[in-house]
């Protein structure tokens, strides 16, 4: 990949997370995330330094894995509209 084309893959990476931060601290949820993220680098210390886009997949996981509360969803409903990924992409789809 041209050097052009990584710089913009990281702004655009950092755009997305700071979009899905503000939703977050809207819904008074981004210390819990920031929390889930911590505790998978608990379990993997060297995820940070193996991949550099660790910190997008472990919030991405977070809003699929969780409800607009902050509750973990059972892996069957991690697909459906309950999840903060689905609200998110609806606000974004008005937007």
């Amino acid at each position: 990949m041209p050097r052009g084309n990584e710089a913009c893959a990281s702004v655009s990476v950092l755009t997305e997370i700071k979009e899905k931060r503000d939703f977050l601290e809207k819904k008074g949820l981004w210390e819990h995330s920031v929390d889930f993220g911590l505790q998978r680098l608990g379990r993997q210390p060297r995820l940070a330094t193996k991949d550099p886009l660790y910190l997008k997949t472990a919030l991405n996981n977070y809003m699929d894995f969780h409800d607009q509360r902050g509750v973990r969803l059972p892996i069957y409903a991690r697909s459906s509209d309950a999840t903060l990924s689905s609200e998110y992409a609806r606000l974004k789809s008005i937007v």
